[in-house]
């Protein structure tokens, strides 16, 4: 896997930012934008972000028929950086052009027909 930070000259101090970059669950077999089981696991496929579907670093090597898939990052609350407030921000970049984010159960985010970050 290549360095956590792809350009050493700006990195963050470890208090102030994660990484969301590593294995994630990852479910290809879903046939549709339905919601996700948020009560069990996705199944035992594992993919490595950042990298894509297709690309053999992802450890999946492949893509789906119909394009759909689920990820998964369980995250402990108590380890991520937050503000003076106790809010923690998330930035999700290059994601796929149709993209749905869901934080404890509650959907947050959705975009569709670009690569946007958001």
């Amino acid at each position: 896997m290549t360095t956590p930070y792809p350009r050493p000259q700006l990195v963050r101090p470890e208090t102030t930012w994660t990484s969301l970059n590593g294995l994630w669950e990852f479910n290809s077999t879903v046939s549709g934008l339905s919601t996700p089981s948020f009560n069990s696991s996705l199944g035992d496929q594992e993919i490595l972000v950042p990298y894509p579907v297709e690309s053999p670093l992802s450890g999946i090597r492949n893509s789906t028929a119909h394009g759909y898939m689920w990820y998964r990052k369980v995250l402990k609350t108590d380890t991520l950086p937050c503000n003076n407030a106790g809010l923690t921000l998330l930035h999700i970049e290059a994601s796929d052009w149709n993209t749905t984010v869901y934080v404890n159960s509650h959907l947050v985010s959705t975009t569709a027909g670009d690569q946007r970050h958001y």
